[in-house]
Order: C-alpha cells, then sequence, then structure tokens
C-alpha cells in the first residue's frame, strides 16, 4: 500500500507518462494478492485431493500391474492401457501351469467398469479437512512373501507366492510374477497361495513378486529359483567276447550309479558291424544281446545315453567268432528196387551235433539232388534205382560259420518179388471196419510206397503202401451185405506184380431204440436215444418218426439222440420211431401227450 501511495504522489508531481504504467501494474498485482489471500484452506485441500487421485491412477502403469477394484477412476484410458497390458502378457514355453490362470486373451485379468457405487474405499473426494488426504490408513493391510526354490531341471516343483491379508475378498485377485522378464499373473487361491508350476532349465532366476489393488496396501518381495542338474554318473560296463558260430552267446552290459546301485528298466544301445541294437536293463542293471553274426572279428559299442537323473556312458568291446570243422555222415545200402528205402545223411560240427538248415548235394550217376537238413542236420533221398550198384557222394559246401565236409557210399539195389497178404471181413454196420492187405518182397521185407489197387462193389480205391508194406481202406461206406474186395500191386521195373482176393461180410448192427418222455409241450421237442446192447451210443443213425399221418426223418447225434420238434395243438398222439435197413432193432410205439 505503502508502494502505491508513493507512486501515485509521483504522478501527480508531473512525473512521465513511464511512471503512470509503472503504477498501474502493481496495483493489478495488489488485487490479486487479495484475491488470493480470501482463498480458504478447504478450496486448498480440494485441490490437493484431486492430485492425489491422479498419482494413484497413474502408479506403476509403466509396470502393466495396477489393478483396479470397486473404484472409480478419472482416467478411464490408463485403466485401459493396464488392461490391455494384461492381455498381452502370455506365459512361455517354459512355464506350464494348466490350473493356474494367466493374463491372456483367453483369459484376461479381471476388471471392473465405473458404476454408481463402485466408489473404491481410498477414494479421495475432495473435502475442507486435512484428515480426508490422509484417507489412505483405511486401506487394507495385505502382505506377500515366497521362499527361495531349490529344483531339478524341467521337473515341474511348485513356486508359492504366500499372502498375509485378513480380508477374504482377497481371494481370487492375481499376483504378478515376473521372472526372466517374462510377466505372469496367477490368481489367489482359498489357502492365500498363488502357485506357479516352473519348468526351467539348468541356471539361477530371480522372481519378483507384487501385489498392487485399489483398496489395499501395495506389496513386493523376491525369491531365489535356483535349478540344478542333480544327475547321478553312471558307468557302462561289458567284456570281450571269444564264442563259435551260432554257439549262443551273448553279450552283456552292466548299467550302474555312481553309488554302485543298478539301473533297470533302461533303454541301452549296442552296436555291431553298423547296425544297432536297442535292449532294456533288467531289474540287475544287465542288458542282453543274443550274438548270431559270422565268423571274423567285431567290435562291440555299447551306449547308454542317460535320462533326467543319470548320465549317459558307454564301454568297447571286442568280438572274436570262429567257423566250426564239420562231418558228413552216411551208410551203404543194400535194397530192393523201389522198396522206399532212403540214403541218409547227416551234417554235424566237432561235437557231434547236427546243423540245421544247410544245403547238401547228393551225385547219385549223372544226377545230382540237393536237399536241406532239418533240426537234426539230417538230409534224406528216396533211392528209385533200377536193379544194380551205385556210388552215392554227399557233400557240403561250407556256409557262414560252417567248413566244407563230404562223404561217398554205395548202394546196391536188387531184383525183388512181390506178394500180398490179406484176411477176410466180417463186422457189423457202422463198426469202422478197415480193411488191411500186406506187400512184401520174397524175403519178407516190406515193399515201401509200393502203389495198390483195391476193387470193392464197383468202386475203385488207390493206396501207396506205407513203410510197413500195409495198405488201410475204411469199410464205413458199405452197407449190410456180401462183397468180394479183388487188391492187385502192379508192380513195376525190377519189382514183380501181385494180387489177391478177400470176402468182406457186413451184418445188421444190433440197437435200441428208447424214449426220453412223452410229454411234449406245444412247439416242444421229442427225444429218443440210440445204442447198441453194450451201452454205446450209435451216431448217424437214420430213423423215421411217424406222428399224426405224417412221416419225419432224421439221424442221431454225436450223442446218439434224435429230435423232432412237434407244433401240434394239445393232444394225444400215436409216434412210431423205426431204423433203417442196415440196423436190427426194436420199432419203437409211443403215445404222446402234447399239453400247454
Amino acid at each position: 500500500m505503502h508502494l502505491f501511495l508513493m507512486c501515485f504522489l509521483k504522478t501527480r508531481k508531473g512525473e512521465n507518462i513511464k511512471h503512470i504504467k509503472f503504477s498501474i501494474c502493481l496495483v493489478v498485482l495488489l488485487i490479486l494478492f487479495l484475491s488470493l489471500g480470501g482463498i480458504s484452506s478447504t478450496d486448498i485441500s480440494g485441490d490437493s485431493q484431486k492430485e492425489s487421485v491422479e498419482i494413484q491412477d497413474n502408479g506403476d502403469l509403466n509396470e502393466n500391474m495396477v489393478l483396479y477394484e470397486n473404484t472409480t477412476v478419472s482416467n478411464n484410458k490408463k485403466l485401459d492401457t493396464v488392461e490391455d497390458s494384461h492381455k498381452n502378457s502370455k506365459d512361455t514355453a517354459n512355464v506350464k501351469d494348466k490350473n493356474l490362470k494367466t493374463a491372456s486373451k483367453s483369459n484376461p485379468v479381471p476388471k471392473n467398469p465405473e458404476t454408481k457405487n463402485n466408489k473404491p474405499d481410498n477414494t479421495i473426494t475432495g473435502t475442507n479437512s486435512k484428515t480426508d488426504i490422509l484417507k489412505e490408513d483405511n486401506l487394507t493391510d495385505i502382505s506377500i512373501s515366497a521362499e527361495d526354490l531349490t529344483m531339478k531341471r524341467y521337473d515341474g516343483s511348485l513356486f508359492i507366492v504366500r499372502v498375509k491379508c485378513s480380508n477374504e475378498k482377497v481371494i481370487g485377485k492375481y499376483i504378478k510374477i515376473t521372472i526372466n522378464n517374462k510377466t505372469y499373473w496367477r490368481p489367489i487361491n482359498n489357502n492365500y497361495q498363488a502357485n506357479m508350476t516352473i519348468y526351467f532349465g539348468i541356471g539361477n532366476y530371480t522372481a519378483e513378486c507384487s501385489f498392487n489393488y485399489t483398496g489395499y496396501t501395495p506389496s513386493r518381495c523376491s525369491a531365489r529359483i535356483q535349478v540344478n542338474d542333480n544327475k547321478l554318473k553312471t558307468s557302462l560296463k561289458g567284456n570281450n567276447i571269444t564264442m563259435y558260430y551260432q554257439d549262443g552267446s551273448s553279450y552283456f552290459i552292466e548299467l550302474k550309479d555312481e553309488n554302485g546301485q543298478a539301473l533297470s528298466n533302461k533303454t541301452t544301445h549296442i552296436k555291431i558291424n553298423d547296425r544297432t541294437y536297442y535292449k532294456r536293463t533288467d531289474t540287475s542293471g544287465i542288458a542282453t544281446l543274443i550274438i548270431n553274426y559270422a565268423p571274423g572279428n567285431y567290435i562291440i559299442e555299447g551306449t547308454y545315453n542317460g535320462d533326467y537323473n543319470h548320465t549317459g556312458s558307454s564301454t568297447r568291446n571286442n568280438l572274436t567268432i570262429y567257423s566250426y570243422t564239420t562231418k558228413m555222415e552216411s551208410s551203404n545200402i543194400t535194397m530192393y528196387y523201389a522198396n522206399g528205402t532212403q540214403l541218409i545223411g547227416r551234417l554235424t560240427d566237432t561235437d557231434g551235433i547236427g546243423i540245421k538248415d544247410s544245403y547238401i548235394r547228393i551225385l547219385i550217376g549223372d544226377r545230382t539232388y540237393y536237399r536241406k537238413t532239418n533240426d537234426e542236420g539230417k538230409v534224406n533221398l528216396s533211392v528209385n534205382l533200377k536193379a544194380g550198384d551205385y556210388k552215392a557222394t554227399i557233400l557240403f559246401n561250407g556256409s557262414r560259420g560252417y567248413l566244407p565236409s563230404n562223404i561217398t557210399v554205395s548202394i546196391k539195389v536188387l531184383n525183388i518179388t512181390s506178394r500180398i497178404t490179406s484176411y477176410n471181413i466180417s463186422g457189423e454196420y457202422g463198426d469202422d471196419a478197415i480193411l488191411t492187405a500186406h506187400i512184401e518182397n520174397q524175403n519178407g521185407e516190406a515193399i515201401v510206397n509200393g502203389y495198390v489197387k483195391v476193387l470193392i462193389n464197383n468202386r475203385t480205391y488207390w493206396r501207396n503202401t506205407n513203410s510197413t508194406g500195409d495198405i488201410n481202406i475204411s469199410l464205413n461206406s458199405l452197407y449190410v451185405g456180401n462183397y468180394d474186395a479183388i487188391i492187385t500191386f502192379s508192380g513195376s521195373t525190377g519189382v514183380s506184380s501181385s494180387n489177391g482176393t478177400l470176402v468182406i461180410r457186413i451184418k445188421p448192427k444190433d440197437i435200441m431204440i428208447v424214449s426220453l418222455g412223452a410229454t411234449i409241450k406245444r412247439n416242444g421237442t421229442y427225444k429218443v436215444e440210440v445204442s447198441d446192447y453194450n451201452g454205446r451210443k450209435i451216431k448217424k443213425c437214420p430213423l423215421t418218426f411217424k406222428i399224426n399221418n405224417r412221416t419225419y426223418y432224421r439221424s442221431t447225434d454225436n450223442n446218439g439222440i434224435a429230435s423232432i420238434t412237434l407244433n401240434l395243438s394239445n393232444n394225444l398222439y400215436d409216434i412210431i420211431v423205426t431204423a433203417s435197413k442196415n440196423y436190427r432193432s426194436n420199432t419203437l410205439y409211443e403215445t404222446i401227450d402234447i399239453v400247454k
């Protein structure tokens, strides 16, 4: 005021116009000052509160972790920025937790839009009291903590953030976890924990955890995650092998850890001659490979590649396989022509054990025959030579693991005569009667593989004699009656022909027909049983059923039972059952009762 009066007096004394302008400026400043002096403390408090709200809205937005719940936000654009950040936050391939929600497009961090009655407890609306500016004292206290985690790589250990809060509404809210510049969101469960399954490789990591919701005190914590490679060292041991070809030897490798503990059910690789075999270890940690290689020298490489808990290991051994010397065995033959005698050769090793699946050549005269040894090392050749003397050479040219060998034997073929021996046959129908004839040479020796013709009842049967010179023909097809059988052996070069005749008599078979029940339900089955007088059931026996002026034909089954289904009304009926003429039997007369 004093300054204003001074300026005014100077103007009145005729100072220049510059002093007048200066005085006017001072008056304006004085008026503004007096206006400011009239603003109450209430107005100042209101401005401070407005600034407080903006600070709260901006809090940690650049960290993508501020979540708003039940709060009126003056800057909706900022909230959208936070939510978009949450939506863009994705788990990486290193973290797998199917049971936990993450902030992503498919599972965004939940947001609460503005509503009329949705103001946060700590929202400052502006009053004329300084106490309202400090209303953050009403925030719900919360603290989070996490313990350091030491784990094996990729073992899926659980990293746990524990929450301490008295307000159960904190359940379902999210904890932000940042590891290796990757951010993950995990909800607080009913146990007041936020869990995250870890699948990390070897290394040391720091997990930065934070909780920042309006209405709650912010809380942060950090923990170390150490991922170790706790693999046990392993040893794989094998031995050098010296063996003979296909002698049944096997290669064994034994897998143990550094503590001497056998490792079972582990896959090992055994490589021989550029071929790899995959074998699993047994309960003793041993993997086995049967050796089936040709003679020679080999390197065996055994390898175990390791697994999650064990390192790999390997071994290298020598394999030596020797060839066997062989021996061909056979005997001289004296035989009658075409009597089925066989030339037999046997291939063995030095221990007399037969060598199977080996190809053999047999040279007789100007012909060569090829055979393959069986499981006993034998080859057989049927000798079909004319009468005379021959040499047979049996050769083995050698094969994988076996050296060659051979032998030469003599074969003497004699001229022979033949004769047929047979006997008359008498039997009942269906008794499985068999015609038997024997063909032998003049010395009583069986003629083997002789071709024989048998004529019975205008029907011809052809048979070859077996190793005992016999033929057999079933007579089941013959009905009751008497038959002549003519047997002819036509002979061949060096063998005379022969023939013989016998009589076959087939008699009717004595049987009994017995009813198995005369009371039959409508659409039920009437059954009879057929047996001989020794109680043996007769199968395939033809029967005739006559009932209600109709005739039915049936045969017995393997149990001697024949049956018919009766579709008759309720009444009494007479039934007659008879057998065919090839059987001598009773005729069954019976009255049956058809009931409901």
